[in-house]
Formats: C-alpha cells, structure tokens, sequence
C-alpha cells in the first residue's frame, strides 16, 4: 500500500499508478491503472491524463474527497479503537 498514492490524493494532484497492491482502491479509476511492467501503456496513461488535465482535476478531486473520508486521522483512530474495544480481553 503505497501512502505516496494517499498523499498525492489528500493534496488533489492528478494520478497515474500501476495497478497493484491496494493502488485501486486509492486510484478508483481503471483508466488511471496500467499493468505493471507495461511501459506503453503507463506512457500513454500519462501523456492522457496531461491531455485531459480538466478530467483529471475532477478525478483528482473526487479521489481527495474520499480519501479524506476513509483514510484520514479521524477514520483512522476510529477504526483502531474499534479493533481496540472488539479485542478479547
């Protein structure tokens, strides 16, 4: 799970990401994954997003929005005290 990808999302930049580990659950975009190691297709996902930079400026902050939502500080703490409180004792 790569933060860089959680962070790039928190601050609204476009994204371009291969798809693996949990990149598609950031990401959320298919159009916005390539497969590793295919270099065309990573190119051409880039010189894409470049071109529809106002498309990607609304995914990007579509991605911000949800990202803050499950994946910021309250989310965070939230879910831990939940696995705190759920623990046996």
């Amino acid at each position: 799970f790569a933060n860089v990808l959680l962070e790039a999302a928190q601050i609204g930049v476009p994204i371009v990401s291969t798809n693996v580990g949990a990149a598609p659950e950031v990401v959320g975009d298919a159009a916005d994954l390539v497969p590793v190691g295919d270099v065309p297709a990573l190119g051409a996902a880039l010189v894409r997003s470049l071109g529809a930079l106002a498309a990607s400026r609304g995914r990007a902050n579509w991605r911000r929005t949800r990202v803050l939502a499950e994946f910021g500080a309250d989310r965070m703490v939230a879910r831990w005290l939940s696995l705190y409180h759920g623990a046996p004792q």
